[in-house]
């Protein structure tokens, strides 16, 4: 009786106490759930957008240059007779520089201009012939006089441009910035020598041309035509007011922009 006893008084206790865990169980269990419901509910905040301009500078270190910079070479041989500008000289479109001679070419002038003057006299005496004596005159013997007459005119009109060139003008509007021939020094064509020297240094310093690397990541924010702000740090930082003329569009190795 004991023994039975004793078993029927501690499984009562037994089984409360599994009753108990499991109840503990499930209630940390709903408390856990709800706390991850409530985790997983995202809050999203809904605003109207808003059309707004804004302004972005950005600085970029450029290299100034001059808009145009050319070495001015003589299109025909001579030796250099005059020198019209030196460095630091400012010329104009158009004005002389240097006056070149050559009178192997100057000798060639003369003996064109006889021979033409040879052949207009024969072309007009055969016209007027024709004219009055159309049977006397061949007109074969007329065309040839004429083409003469033309191939000489040619022949001086070609001298004599070439005699122009022994005038080296400036192309535009500039200073001079080197002179590297002095007076009687013989200057070959730059036409026809690749190796020819030239007369001096040209430089138009108005506009000046500034060129900037643009890094990769501001192209697509910069457009021909905006407004720039150049300063110049030699020059009291004075600021000068430009526009964006031209983008390359071109990948640049050495400053990887």
């Amino acid at each position: 009786m004991d023994y039975w006893h004793k078993i029927t008084y501690k499984l009562p206790i037994q089984f409360i106490a599994l009753l108990l865990l499991i109840s503990c169980s499930q209630k940390n269990g709903e408390v856990s759930t709800k706390e991850n419901d409530k985790l997983k509910v995202q809050s999203v905040e809904v605003v109207q957008p808003i059309e707004r301009s804004f302004t972005a500078t950005l600085l970029i270190t450029g290299t100034a240059m001059p808009n145009q910079q050319i070495m001015l070479h003589s299109m025909e041989s001579g030796y250099v007779k005059s020198i019209t500008k030196d460095i630091g000289d400012q010329v104009n479109k158009g004005e002389v520089v240097a006056t070149l001679d050559n009178p192997e070419l100057s000798r060639t002038k003369e003996k064109l201009a006889a021979q033409l003057e040879a052949k207009k006299a024969i072309y007009d005496r055969l016209k007027l012939t024709s004219a009055a004596t159309p049977d006397l005159t061949p007109m074969q013997v007329l065309d040839e006089a004429k083409a003469g007459f033309v191939a000489a005119s040619a022949s001086l009109k070609a001298i004599e441009d070439r005699l122009g060139f022994l005038k080296v003008a400036a192309p535009f509007n500039g200073y001079i910035t080197k002179r590297l021939v002095d007076h009687g020094a013989l200057v070959q064509s730059g036409l026809s020598n690749s190796n020819a020297t030239p007369i001096a240094q040209l430089q138009q310093l108005n506009p000046i041309r500034l060129t900037i690397p643009l890094p990769e990541s501001d192209v697509a924010s910069i457009k021909e035509g905006m407004d720039a702000s150049i300063t110049f740090p030699e020059l009291s930082g004075k600021p000068y007011n430009a526009k964006i003329s031209r983008i390359a569009k071109a990948l640049d190795i050495a400053s990887k922009t």
